[in-house]
């Protein structure tokens, strides 16, 4: 009982003390489920879906995002995401690692409007340019394309509608919280 609200409490704290630039991602919290077609040039477009969980990490000044993606045949992949906010830069900082890669792929940007935009730059010219974009649609779905840069031309090479599973309920009907 003690802990549940130890943290419950905790959850709050972490809320309060965020930046108000991370405070600007809260639309990204939640489990997630998306739909995703991903296109490349001379190759059939793939369908697949995607899960994820996306929680405040480091007492609110990051977003740690856990997916699972699911491709035809049973065939599964895995991400690891941490968004930080890099207050020199003045920009977002998203390392986002996966299964089929080494390293981790480094992403930076901003909002546009209500558009959340970041790019990585390959190290040393090595590999591809790319763009995320985040266009939270209602509090309950987010849309995203991730883009490649062809010669001075932005490609749509994966298109994402996120949907945001079952809110987690902290009150039950009586407006009492939960495990009390």
């Amino acid at each position: 009982m003690i802990a549940t609200f130890g943290c419950f409490l905790l959850t709050l704290v972490s809320a309060v003390s965020q930046s108000p630039e991370m405070q600007k991602l809260s639309f990204l919290i939640g489990e997630w489920h998306s739909v995703e077609r991903s296109t490349a040039p001379n190759r059939e477009p793939i369908d697949f879906t995607l899960d994820g969980k996306n929680e405040w990490t480091l007492g609110g000044k990051g977003i740690k995002i856990e997916e699972t993606l699911h491709f035809p045949g049973d065939r599964k992949s895995y991400n690891f995401i941490l968004t930080l906010w890099d207050a020199k830069q003045e920009k977002y900082v998203m390392h986002w690692y996966s299964d089929n890669a080494s390293g981790a792929r480094t992403f930076a940007g901003t909002f546009v409007g209500n558009r959340l935009v970041l790019v990585h730059t390959p190290d040393a010219g090595q590999g591809l340019t790319m763009r995320i974009t985040y266009v939270p649609e209602s509090e309950r779905v987010i849309s995203a394309l991730l883009e490649v840069k062809v010669e001075d031309e932005w490609q749509v090479r994966t298109v994402a509608k996120y949907t945001r599973k079952q809110a987690m309920k902290l009150f039950n009907e009586s407006s009492q919280p939960l495990g009390l």
